[in-house]
Formats: structure tokens, C-alpha cells, sequence
């Protein structure tokens, strides 16, 4: 009873991330999303920044960060040079942002109203009998894909990062992130899903007074470098 109790309240408490980014490496686990901070004001029209909290791995042209400041309003950075070691190169600054704003690393996709990941097997029929229809079946490939729709805002780095691969045709690397609240033991967390993927359709459509769309969909390839695993069962 105890246990369905606490399934329930954990089911309620459910928040999803998804983080989408350029990468040509393939990501170390265990995923960890860092903070990066940005250590003096960056001045509109600069096309250099250095942060603080940079990930080892280096910061590819085509990335979009959202920073924010400490009054909460956004400001985006696209990367146009491979970057390491917290010295960005970037396109030219639209506005200036203030020193102390922070960018997750990688980008998260903001405002989804779903991240769904549909998981196919295809089979071949080996043989069918005459009585009652029965046959016996092979499985041959399995596939992937993901569908994450929803309003999109103008300042979203990863819906930006991801809208402008499809653009380019190059992949991205995709993570989906599940976590719950819990009263006895903080804050439980899934092993993620993380994939790499082709964005094949980025639709955008805008109904008179109502929010902008910005639908995603994503085709897998390969298999995950990670997938969900279930609180309590080990890897």
C-alpha cells in the first residue's frame, strides 16, 4: 500500500527536460548539465564572451545559449567557432548582456508540451500455417524517433539550436532528462534517454492571437548512449 502510495505521488511530481546540442564527440556519462557564467558584460555587437564553468569538451558552431540575468530577462549567443575553455566566439550580439548571466550547457529545450519517444521493431513473417492464421515471426530492425511539439518562445536556445540543424542537415545530440520530488530521499532522477538525432521537421505556425508553434520531430540513429532505467533496478 505504502509503495503504491508513494508510486502515485512520484507520478504527480514528474518534471521532463529535454536538452538538445552539437557535438561531434560522443558525450561522457553520467550526464551532468552544467552552469555557465559569464564574467564581464558583453557588449552588443561583441563576438567574444568568456564564461566560467565550461564542459571540457569544446562548445561547437551552431550551439544557441540562453543566458539570463539576474533580473530574469533572456539573451541569445549563438556560437559560430568551435570554442573550449570558456572563451566563446560568437555572432555578432544583438544586445548586451550583463556580467554574472548564467547559460545552461547543454541548451534546454524550453516550453514543451510533450517529448515523446516512439520505439518500433520491425518483423518478417518466416512462416504462416493454414489452421487458425498462427505464423511465426523475426524481429530485423529496430527504430527510434521523437516528437516534441509545442509553443516555442522567441529566446530559446535549444529550439534554436535544434531549428537551425535541420536547417544545415547535420545531427544533434538529444537528452531526455525524467525527475521526481521525493520527501525521503530529494530528488530522484532516471538515467536519461540520450541519442543522437536528425530533426526532419521543424513546422512553425502562428494562429491569429494564439501561441506560435514550434513542432519538432527527430529521427534516431544508431542506438542511445544511454536509456531510461527504472528507479531500484541497476544498469
Amino acid at each position: 500500500m505504502g509503495t503504491s502510495y508513494q508510486n502515485r505521488e512520484l507520478q504527480k511530481g514528474w518534471k521532463t527536460s529535454v536538452y538538445c546540442w552539437k557535438q561531434k564527440t560522443k558525450p561522457t556519462l553520467p550526464f551532468a548539465p552544467v552552469t555557465l557564467t559569464l564574467t564581464a558584460a558583453a557588449t552588443e555587437g561583441a563576438t567574444t564572451m568568456t564564461v566560467t564553468g565550461a564542459p571540457a569538451a569544446a562548445i561547437e558552431k551552431g550551439n544557441v545559449l540562453l543566458f539570463v540575468d539576474s533580473d530574469e530577462l533572456a539573451y541569445l549567443a549563438e556560437i559560430t567557432t568551435d570554442s573550449t575553455g570558456g572563451a566563446l566566439t560568437v555572432r555578432a550580439l544583438a544586445e548586451t548582456i550583463p556580467s554574472g548571466a548564467t547559460a545552461m550547457w547543454p541548451p534546454e529545450l524550453l516550453d514543451r508540451t510533450d517529448a515523446e519517444i516512439s520505439r518500433t521493431v520491425d518483423t518478417t513473417d518466416t512462416q504462416t500455417f493454414n489452421t487458425g492464421g498462427n505464423k511465426l515471426i523475426t524481429t530485423t530492425t529496430s527504430s527510434r524517433s521523437l516528437s516534441l511539439p509545442g509553443p516555442y518562445m522567441l529566446k530559446n536556445g535549444g529550439y534554436w539550436t535544434a531549428f537551425f540543424s535541420a536547417e544545415e542537415k547535420v545531427a544533434l545530440w538529444f537528452a531526455i532528462q525524467h525527475e521526481a520530488p521525493d520527501q525521503d530521499l530529494g530528488t530522484i532522477k532516471e538515467a536519461p534517454f540520450i541519442a543522437k538525432g536528425y530533426v526532419t521537421d521543424n513546422t512553425t505556425s502562428a494562429a491569429a492571437d494564439g501561441f506560435r508553434m514550434g513542432d519538432l520531430s527527430v529521427d534516431i540513429t544508431g542506438a542511445p548512449i544511454s536509456d531510461f532505467r527504472v528507479v531500484g533496478i541497476a544498469a
